[in-house]
């Protein structure tokens, strides 16, 4: 079960983010919601039974994917980017 913008579990909603990291400073850059990105083809693109934890790295070949359907610029060159998992809370 879904929103518009990441699944419902329990009292939260779970969603994907893109990560720009910056290895030689050690910080992240930016941020991006993947908004209606379903854990099953996040799965998919990692080639995992299960998702055990809640940051990934992308693999180069998803990350063109992601840009083009998201619209993110991205730049492979200069920072990693990795796929995070992060739930909050429903509104009342």
């Amino acid at each position: 079960m879904g929103d518009q913008y990441g699944q419902v579990v329990g009292e939260s909603v779970v969603v994907w983010l893109l990560e720009e990291f910056d290895r030689s400073t050690g910080t992240f850059r930016c941020r991006h919601l993947l908004a209606g990105l379903p854990d099953a083809e996040v799965q998919s693109w990692l080639g995992l039974d299960r998702l055990d934890g809640d940051l990934y790295d992308v693999p180069d070949d998803r990350l063109m994917d992601v840009s083009r359907r998201y619209g993110i610029p991205v730049s492979p060159g200069e920072v990693e980017y990795l796929l995070s998992r992060e739930a909050t809370a429903l509104a009342e």
